[in-house]
C-alpha cells in the first residue's frame, strides 16, 4: 500500500483571511493544483492522509470544533479524498512527540497496516514537513513541486480493490463506518491529544 502523506495548510489549502490562518470553514480555499494532483494519486492506487500541526487549538484561536468543520469544508472543496488523517492540536512548544517535525502522527498512522513508508511520499511546504518526512523515512517533495505535478505516481503495489479506504485493522475500511456508510471528516481525522 502507498500513501500520500500531506500537510493541509499551504500545501492542499491556504487561507482566505488576512491573517494568512485558517481559524473557521469560511477561511478555506483549496490549491486547483492540488485538487488535480491527489485525484492523479487516487486514480493511480494511492491512499491519501493529511498530516497537519493545529497549534492554534491550544493557543485559543480555533477549536477542535472549528478545525473539523474547516476540514470538512476542505473535502467539501476537494471532492472527499482524504482516506484518513491525523492533527496535532498542541502548543508549539509543548514538546509533544506528535507535532511535526516528530514523525509522531505518521507513525500513529501507519501502525496495524501493511504500509513500506519508502515507497510512501510526503508533500508539504515548511521544513518541518521536511524533517517529519526523514523521521519516518518517507521521500519528500516541496509542495509547489507537487503541485506542478513533478511527482512520478509509479506502479501501485499490492491489492488496491475498488472500496475507498485503507483496511483497518478490525477489517472495516477507513473511508467507511461499521453500516458501510462514508464515514465524516471527524471520524478520518485522529486528533493525537
Amino acid at each position: 500500500m502507498r500513501i500520500l502523506f500531506l500537510d493541509l495548510d499551504g500545501t492542499v489549502r491556504y487561507s482566505l483571511d488576512p491573517s494568512g490562518f485558517i481559524n473557521k470553514p469560511e477561511d478555506v480555499a483549496v490549491y486547483p493544483e492540488a485538487t488535480e494532483q491527489m485525484a492523479r494519486f487516487v486514480r493511480a492506487g494511492w491512499k491519501l492522509a493529511f498530516v497537519s500541526n493545529q497549534g492554534g487549538i491550544a493557543r485559543g484561536f480555533t477549536t477542535h470544533e472549528m478545525f473539523i468543520a474547516g476540514l470538512e469544508r476542505t473535502e467539501e472543496l476537494l471532492g472527499d479524498v482524504f482516506d484518513g488523517g491525523a492533527y496535532c492540536p498542541h502548543d508549539p512548544d509543548a514538546n509533544c512527540g506528535c507535532r511535526k517535525p516528530r514523525a509522531g502522527m505518521v507513525m500513529a498512522l501507519v501502525i496495524g497496516y501493511p504500509v513500506n513508508l519508502p515507497d510512501c511520499l510526503f508533500v508539504g511546504d515548511r521544513p518541518e514537513d521536511e524533517l517529519c518526512a526523514a523521521g519516518a523515512g518517507i521521500p519528500f517533495m516541496r509542495a509547489e513541486d507537487w503541485r506542478a505535478g513533478k511527482a512520478d505516481v509509479g506502479e501501485t503495489k499490492g491489492e488496491i480493490g475498488g472500496n475507498k479506504g485503507v483496511e483497518e485493522p478490525s477489517g472495516e475500511k477507513s473511508g467507511e463506518n461499521s453500516t458501510g456508510a462514508e464515514t465524516s471528516a471527524e471520524e478520518k481525522a485522529s486528533s493525537l491529544s
